[in-house]
């Protein structure tokens, strides 16, 4: 990683890695763990069946080596259900529209609107429509890591390590 300090650098980072794997990014930003400079990323990928996976994760980087939290949830079983009452509900608002192209307005990178590769976060996959769908795996992901970064205890062995100071 290429700091953990700054998280428009590590947004860059991490689109061009994913937008080349067809991934995209739904979360990076840096965060505080007791004391220790951490990363926290919610990834999304498409599998080889064509299934919507999310992967959010807590990077606690140190001088020689790193513990990565990782939470892989894939959308199963209620795929699409999200993104198409979102859908309907802002296209009824006026917020997104249709076009030859299909929604206009619907996916964007979170931290650059001109950055147009890779797998483009949608707007159903905003927070805040986390509580209309709480069995969906985005929200499981994402409710998972945000509260293991709140109860995350480390050893005395991992306090005393090197920081990673880039």
């Amino acid at each position: 990683i290429p700091t953990v300090y700054d998280a428009n650098v590590l947004r860059h980072y991490y689109r061009q890695q994913l937008s080349q794997q067809n991934g995209g990014i739904i979360e990076v930003d840096t965060v505080q763990l007791n004391d220790f400079n951490a990363i926290k990323t919610i990834f999304k990928i498409k599998s080889a069946e064509d299934k919507l996976i999310y992967l959010a994760s807590l990077t606690i980087p140190f001088h020689k080596c790193s513990y990565v939290i990782k939470i892989q949830a894939a959308e199963v079983g209620t795929k699409g259900v999200r993104e198409s009452a979102v859908g309907m509900k802002l296209m009824t608002q006026g917020k997104i529209s249709v076009d030859e192209n299909g929604y206009v307005g619907w996916s964007v990178d979170p931290y650059d609107e001109h950055f147009k590769d890779g797998l483009l976060m949608n707007l159903s996959e905003k927070p805040i429509y986390d509580l209309e769908f709480p069995e969906h795996a985005l929200t499981q992901a994402r409710t998972l890591i945000n509260q293991i970064a709140r109860e995350i205890k480390f050893s005395e062995e991992v306090k005393a390590a090197k920081a990673f100071n880039r």
